[in-house]
């Protein structure tokens, strides 16, 4: 995109049919980065649509991650 996200990702078995295609698209700017708010994920036996309202930083959460966040990565909350 000119935004330079990626805009599809697939993965093939053995016989080369897709079992995953994922589709990023609407791409939007936060802090200076693009993330994308729509996410298309197809499945061999179904299919979920992902839309992200907002995307704010969060400096403080409520309960502890299960693993330690390496030094010098910022922690968002995507709605």
């Amino acid at each position: 995109t000119d935004e330079g996200g990626i805009t599809q990702f697939q993965k093939k078995i053995v016989d080369n049919t897709i079992s995953i295609n994922v589709s990023y698209g609407k791409y939007k700017q936060f802090d200076n980065i693009y993330y994308p708010t729509k996410i298309d994920l197809k499945l061999m036996n179904g299919n979920i649509e992902f839309k992200v309202n907002s995307i704010k930083k969060v400096d403080k959460f409520d309960s502890p991650f299960s693993f330690t966040i390496p030094l010098g990565i910022e922690r968002l909350y995507i709605d």
